[in-house]
């Protein structure tokens, strides 16, 4: 419900239901095995008509029942669209945040996550981002409509590790961001712990970097940017460091 999913409310009962892009069949097909039972039939197929061209994608629906209605009641107060309420708030686990992501979300430079409820559900949305210690930034598009934006490799690896142990195969391809490129997979084989050790037993450069698998000049520019010394007791390393 954070994402894709909406309620449908009958007199005395309601179901849940969502669609999904031809892309992503493989997605919603898992995501319509996590309801089990409650599950009413296969995905069945649907076409959108935008700006006059078809579309095609999936749906899958509930059964209808009565234990829905207090769902329903959580995310439409009013007769109005879909928006949180306070109360949303406890429920959201790390499971809800990872299909929260899947649905609304962007592997970009860094994690995002498109949101365009009012802005008092924006505020309650951050409040459940605050549980997880996540203090994304929020980039304006226009009218209610924009996204989180977690940037910053501690805030992005927080968010990658509170949601990837349930991202399934088929969307793996949203854990791929650019700030993970050539220099962060330098960076990320040379720990800064790993090379005070290195430092401490007074290991040349070169051994350095013959461990760690990286060029000898990034071992010198990242002993540079952590600032340590290296002052070695035997032997003298080739490559200065400045």
């Amino acid at each position: 419900m954070l994402g894709d999913g909406r309620l449908q409310r009958s007199p005395n009962t309601t179901r849940y239901m969502e669609n999904h892009a031809d892309s992503q069949r493989d997605y919603i097909e898992w995501k319509r095995l996590q309801w089990g039972p409650w599950s009413k039939n296969e995905l069945r197929p649907v076409t959108w008509i935008l700006d006059g061209k078809p579309f095609l994608g999936w749906r899958f629906e509930t059964v209808s029942h009565s234990l829905l209605n207090e769902w329903h009641s959580l995310f439409y107060a009013s007769s109005g669209p879909k928006q949180l309420t306070s109360s949303v708030i406890d429920y959201v686990d790390t499971f809800s945040l990872a299909i929260w992501y899947m649905d609304d979300g962007c592997a970009a430079w860094w994690p995002t996550i498109a949101f365009g409820m009012s802005p008092q559900s924006r505020l309650l949305a951050l409040t459940i981002l605050e549980k997880f210690s996540l203090q994304p930034r929020w980039v304006f598009h226009k009218g209610n409509s924009g996204e989180f934006l977690f940037e910053g490799e501690d805030q992005a690896h927080l968010f990658i590790a509170l949601v990837k142990p349930y991202i399934p195969e088929c969307m793996q391809y949203k854990l791929e961001f650019g700030f993970q490129g050539r220099h962060y997979q330098v960076r990320q084989a040379m720990p800064e712990n790993e090379l005070r050790d290195l430092v401490a037993e007074s290991v040349p450069i070169r051994r350095m970097a013959k461990e760690l698998g990286v060029p000898a000049t990034s071992v010198g520019r990242r002993l540079k940017k952590l600032g340590i010394d290296y002052h070695p007791k035997i032997g003298r390393p080739s490559i200065k460091i400045g």
